[in-house]
This record gives C-alpha cells, sequence and structure tokens, in this order.
C-alpha cells in the first residue's frame, strides 16, 4: 500500500519522505501507520487498518489504507480543479446466520431457493455450515444453520440493523411458509 501510495504521488511530480507515526491514529493499528510528507507538509496517511466491529474470520488478510490530504494536494500541484469523491458505504459485505428446524427429507436446494427467491440480487451467496440431526430435535426432522453472504454494492449505503433484522426475519417466514420450517435460536 505504501508502494503504492508512493507511486500516485510521484505521478503528480511530488517527491515524499516516508515517515512513521507512532502515535494513536484514528483508523490504524498502533505501530502499523505510515506518513507521506512533501516539504514538511503532510500529503497522506495510512497503515493497516485497525478493525474493532468485525469478528476475526471476516478478514482473511491484514487490510491497509491509505487517506490523502487533497486540498494539501491541490495548494501544492496548483490544482484549480476541486476534489470530489464519491464516498464507498462503510461496509459492503455483512455475514449473517439463520437456523432452521426441517424434516428430514427436505434438500437443501430446495431450502437455497428459498432463501435465494425471498432476499434477491442482495444475497451473494447462502451455504449451510451445520447439519444436525437428532431425537432431541423431533423424530424425521433435521437442523440446518446456514450463513448468508449479504452485499449492499448498488446501495447508496451499508445495511442498518433493522433492515438486516427484516431480511431475517423475511426468510425465516417464508422458509416457514413454503417449507414448514422452524426457526431455531433467536435471529
Amino acid at each position: 500500500m505504501l508502494g503504492t501510495a508512493q507511486a500516485a504521488l510521484l505521478r503528480l511530480d511530488l517527491t515524499v519522505k516516508v515517515v512513521a507515526v507512532t502515535a494513536p491514529m484514528r483508523y490504524a493499528k498502533t505501530g502499523h501507520a505510515f506518513a507521506l510528507e512533501h516539504d514538511g507538509r503532510r500529503v497522506a496517511q495510512g497503515g493497516e487498518l485497525q478493525i474493532c466491529d468485525l469478528p476475526a474470520e471476516t478478514l482473511k488478510l491484514p487490510v491497509s489504507y491509505v487517506d490523502f490530504d487533497i486540498d494539501m494536494l491541490a495548494e501544492i500541484t496548483g490544482s484549480k480543479v476541486p476534489a470530489s469523491y464519491r464516498p464507498t458505504p462503510g461496509l459492503l459485505e455483512v455475514h449473517k446466520d439463520l437456523a432452521i428446524i426441517v424434516d428430514a427429507g427436505t434438500p437443501w436446494e430446495k431450502i437455497e431457493a428459498v432463501v435465494r427467491a425471498t432476499i434477491g440480487t442482495q444475497l451473494k451467496e447462502v451455504r449451510p455450515f451445520d447439519i444436525y440431526e437428532h431425537e432431541s430435535i423431533g423424530a424425521g426432522k433435521k437442523s440446518i444453520a446456514m450463513r448468508l453472504h449479504l452485499s449492499s454494492m448498488g446501495r447508496e449505503k451499508s445495511f442498518t440493523s433493522d433492515e438486516l433484522q427484516d431480511i431475517l426475519q423475511r426468510t425465516a417466514a417464508a422458509l416457514a411458509d413454503r417449507l414448514r420450517a422452524e426457526q431455531r435460536g433467536p435471529l
């Protein structure tokens, strides 16, 4: 990420000095941050993203970012073009789990079809991650826990908690209606 940022600034004919940042930064892990300076003025900063609200399995690799000071770059380069950008939604993909109890003979393909028809294009992927059969859930029954990969791409904002809850409730209701599925556990 650092090399990419340096290369981008070189395209503007700016030579930059890399400065290690040891003080805490808003989004970067302490000790994993840098700043880029031109003639003593900070034009960019970045580092390894500090992720607090996501489960560890959500991201498989470290995520880095660079924050360019567009106003400072415009001042240094003498650019008259106003800086503009389109914000990226804060969270593009969300994983939610849903567990149901169905007749043991219900094939996964039928369950998947109902889920896909209910959620539509916001559903990127659905996969079962636990199938459980035991007399404790009823004779001739099985429990299936599935992970829904929901994408907010194409929307102007990421999902709210209420929107996610609505998706789960509509999906559980559709499965109950079409396959006589029972919800297992809280949504």
